[in-house]
């Protein structure tokens, strides 16, 4: 509706674990089998992230603009990513929501 293309990074993170070639797969794995996804180094999302920004661009220019799901939970996934997208893409905004159990549910 807004024009935004949707990327979730777990989506990515999930994926990735599935590709026997992967670079990240047994480490991301690890972290999953840990219990500790929430943690996964932000090297690694933002790596994954960047190849399917490169992918979607190449697909269509006009897919510019980007809704990331479940990315930059901190300061240093920010850092990072400030470095590496470095005029590939701008993070304008980070939206939060926080909800109790009991809302989730509902």
């Amino acid at each position: 509706k807004y024009g935004y293309t949707h990327l979730s990074a777990g989506e990515f993170l999930h994926d990735e674990r599935k590709y026997p070639d992967s670079q990240y797969g047994v480490l991301i794995e690890k972290y999953f089998k840990d219990g500790k996804i929430g943690i996964v180094l932000g090297e690694i999302a933002i790596s994954l992230l960047e190849r399917e920004i490169d992918q979607t661009m190449a697909a269509s220019a006009q897919k510019n603009k980007l809704l990331i799901d479940g990315f930059l939970r901190n300061q240093n996934n920010l850092q990072g990513w400030n470095k590496t997208m470095d005029r590939k893409a701008d993070a304008s905004f980070v939206l939060i929501s926080d909800y109790n159990n009991e809302t989730c549910v509902q």
